[in-house]
């Protein structure tokens, strides 16, 4: 304990100190009383009290910066009382002189988690300051207290005083007011009256301030501000519309950055660092070489900034980028079919289009849309194959490695089914029961329940692919084993997937069965995707089925192929993307490379295009 943060007594004489060392050490020992805080503990109440009683100044001052690091409510609670009897908590936190708005405003946060009636005070205490003479110290104090308002996120009060916050002499005032108002939840036409201000600090403020609605208000007004002549308001509509996720950001920051004037090319550069984005470090780096003074800190700043975001991203899990298509059409528009797959967070459907970067034969591309497929709420997949009689049969392993792949993409509670029909060669012997409504092994499914045969276990789905299934459980030909899970399916509401895997030789339907299975699959809108081997016959009235549905699939295929084009089909089903853009200047089709820098990771491929 620093003993100087404890009553002196009488004839000892204190240590010589600094004011900011004895605040620091009255905050350590507040912080280790605290540290085992209960609300029985008497001896540490009582010694907080006597700290408070010692030095009440130092104590507040001392006491703010620990409110917002205690993890413990009751600990807090305690604090806050402590010092409301005396009132100089408040005067601690608007004061500017007193704290860094930075200490501040965690502990306005603190107080407000707390539910502390913190704005009532700072609404009285913003009264009161509008009525003193304007000088430089209430100057701050309001501006203080808008930052206490901003922080805690309650711009109603700045409502209240609007007409003396707008018609302030300060310009620091009157800009914080306006990012208070615009934030306040009136209409976007409101919010474009307070852009008219002649103040372009104000303007700057606002627009800031638009950064908080969603993209269908603020993006007309960002486009118009980034027109602005002051280079601030455009460098701050630029970086909203990049934050929205609006891809005409990224030409407009580089060709706010390629300006002649110093005032737009520093904001330009502040705002590549504000973005984070990785690929403006070509940029940055090529005007470090050229640059000087003022100029050249800014791109260093940005660098740091970029760099630091860059270190923050690289901790969340890799984003593994699927390019499933890179065609040119005829009139050179370049079209890229994306999935996007990342083990810690399944669903990527969100993803803004500013986190996609392109490249072709090395050039940035700035001007390309993103358009994102919903990915359902809820995905049913059921897998129709041969029981085979060798577990070294090729076709068998290559079918069940597909799958295998296929269950990296699946999300904990999509559902998957799996059924097996016997095979021609293996006719003979017990029957296979049509009836079974469950296809698996009950020793294998032990306590497990499922929903119409359907299973979200990975564990279990893992060691269901692997055996080979009971032949009690099978189905008698694949026709039946289709009307078995399309029944089961039917029931069950969510985007469905069949995939049905053929035998070699013949898989002859009958016109009455087929008839039926067309009716259903229609009917329930199924979407099915079909597999044969080369020399499989009788596959004409399936893969017609197949493909009468829109998405729906059908190939023949060699069974070294079947687990890369299973895993394809599948991944293709969620967190899908197009991407489209044109090279500049009508270039040649070159090679490319996708990146993708977001908060759920990151991740990089490359492409060639194949003729369209």
């Amino acid at each position: 304990m620093c003993r100087s943060a404890v009553p002196i007594s009488s004839g000892e004489m204190p240590p010589t100190r600094t004011n900011a060392d004895l605040i620091s050490c009255v905050a350590e020992d507040i912080a280790a009383i605290l540290a085992t805080f209960s609300e029985t503990d008497m001896t540490a109440k009582q010694g907080l009290q006597e700290m408070f009683n010692s030095d009440p100044a130092s104590f507040t001052r001392a006491s703010v910066s620990v409110l917002a690091t205690l993890t413990s409510e009751a600990a807090a609670r305690y604090l806050v009382q402590l010092l409301s009897k005396q009132r100089l908590l408040l005067e601690e936190l608007v004061n500017p002189e007193r704290l860094k708005t930075e200490a501040a405003a965690a502990a306005a946060q603190a107080l407000t988690r707390l539910g502390s009636p913190i704005e009532k005070e700072l609404e009285r205490a913003l009264d009161a300051a509008l009525r003193q003479p304007q000088s430089a110290m209430v100057i701050g104090r309001i501006a203080r207290i808008l930052d206490l308002l901003a922080a805690i996120s309650a711009p109603r009060t700045c409502l209240l005083f609007q007409a003396e916050l707008m018609a302030h002499g300060s310009s620091a005032v009157r800009s914080r007011a306006a990012m208070l108002i615009a934030r306040s939840g009136k209409n976007s036409a409101f919010v474009a009256r307070l852009m008219l201000d002649p103040d372009p600090e104000v303007q700057a403020a606002v627009v800031e301030a638009l950064w908080n609605l969603g993209a269908a208000e603020a993006r007309p007004l960002l486009l118009a501000a980034v027109r602005s002549r002051n280079s601030r308001v455009a460098a701050n509509a630029v970086l909203g519309l990049y934050r929205l996720g609006d891809v005409a950001s990224i030409g407009l920051m580089l060709e706010m950055a390629r300006q002649t004037d110093s005032g737009f090319l520093e904001t330009a550069i502040w705002a590549m660092g504000e973005a984070g984005d990785p690929r403006f470090l070509p940029f940055l780096m090529d005007r470090f070489q050229r640059s000087a003074g003022p100029e050249r800190m800014a791109v260093l700043r940005s660098l740091g900034c970029i760099r630091r975001k860059e270190r923050e991203q690289d901790k969340a899990d890799p984003i593994e980028i699927r390019i499933s298509e890179a065609v040119v059409r005829a009139d050179g528009t370049r079209r890229l079919a994306i999935t996007l797959r990342s083990p810690g967070n399944q669903d990527l459907s969100g993803m803004k289009a500013t986190s996609f970067a392109v490249w072709e034969g090395g050039a940035l591309i700035e001007d390309y849309s993103v358009a994102a497929a919903i990915n359902p709420a809820l995905l049913i997949a059921a897998f129709v194959l041969p029981r085979f009689d060798s577990s070294a049969d090729p076709y068998r392993a290559a079918i069940l490695e597909g799958m295998d792949r296929a269950l990296r993409f699946r999300r904990p509670d999509d559902l998957w089914r799996i059924d097996r029909y016997l095979m021609k060669a293996s006719l003979k012997g017990p029957p296979a029961s049509e009836k079974a409504t469950i296809p698996y092994d009950e020793a294998l499914l032990g306590s497990t329940k499922t929903l119409r045969g359907f299973l979200t276990s990975q564990d279990l789905l893992r060691k269901t692919i692997s055996a080979p299934g009971p032949r009690e459980r099978s189905a008698s030909d694949v026709a039946a084993a289709i009307e078995r899970v399309v029944d089961a399916m039917r029931r069950i509401a969510g985007t469905r997937h069949l995939f049905i895997f053929l035998q070699s030789g013949g898989n002859d339907v009958d016109s009455r069965r087929m008839q039926k299975l067309r009716e259903f699959v229609q009917e329930e809108r199924l979407v099915l995707h079909g597999f044969a081997p080369e020399d499989a016959t009788g596959c004409e009235p399936l893969r017609d089925l197949c493909l009468a549905i829109e998405g729906g699939t059908f190939q023949f295929t060699p069974p070294e192929q079947v687990p890369q084009i299973v895993e394809r089909i599948y991944s293709n089903l969620l967190n899908r993307f197009k991407v489209t853009y044109k090279a500049p200047g009508g270039a040649g089709a070159a090679e490319g490379a996708v990146v993708v820098s977001s908060e759920n990771g990151c991740g990089r491929a490359e492409y060639s295009f194949a003729a369209s």
